[in-house]
């Protein structure tokens, strides 16, 4: 399977989400769908990395859960992703992976730089990826607060934006 879904990636432009949304109705039920796009999402070939992002993206937001082996490869995966768009939907869906202490402190490390990205929705995202990690693992949560205080004063307003929804959702449950 994965060459079928290394096939129809590779006709990805990087825009057209009808044909990731054809590969998602075709493969997501095969039991080695997940195992398939981690070891994709790597890619140096941005539509590769991308599409496959893309796809796990929108397999977690719609109820899926990593294995705790598939949380392992993802994390250990992430310092090789390449593109910016592929790094943006890996902070978009860290709020949904259950990360044990060493998975936590190596997204911390990775997510650090993308802090002052000069692309400013991966600089809203990593902080939403920040204060996930934070939220999960409490003794990241003074480093998610002092990158929220910095990035109020962020020059574009997506991230000062995104930086006042994470106020308001950690204002009354603060961790």
């Amino acid at each position: 399977m994965k060459g079928e879904v290394r096939a129809g990636l590779s006709e990805y432009d990087g825009k057209t989400v009808a044909i990731l949304k054809t590969l998602e109705a075709r493969f997501s039920s095969d039991a080695n769908y997940i195992n398939d796009l981690i070891d994709l999402l790597a890619d140096v070939e941005p539509a590769m990395s991308d599409g496959s992002t893309w796809l796990l993206k929108s397999w977690l937001e719609n109820g899926g859960e990593l294995s705790k082996s598939q949380t392992k490869r993802l994390t250990d995966l992430i310092s090789t992703l390449q593109s910016w768009v592929a790094q943006l939907h890996i902070c978009q869906s860290i709020g949904c992976l259950r990360l044990d202490e060493a998975q936590a402190r190596k997204l911390v490390v990775w997510l650090t730089p993308l802090l002052s990205h000069r692309r400013p929705f991966l600089r809203a995202w990593s902080l939403d990826a920040l204060c996930a990690v934070g939220e999960a693992h409490s003794h990241y949560w003074d480093k998610a607060r002092s990158a929220l205080q910095a990035a109020q004063n962020d020059e574009a307003a997506s991230v000062r934006a995104r930086v006042r929804k994470l106020q308001d959702r950690f204002r009354s449950n603060d961790p």
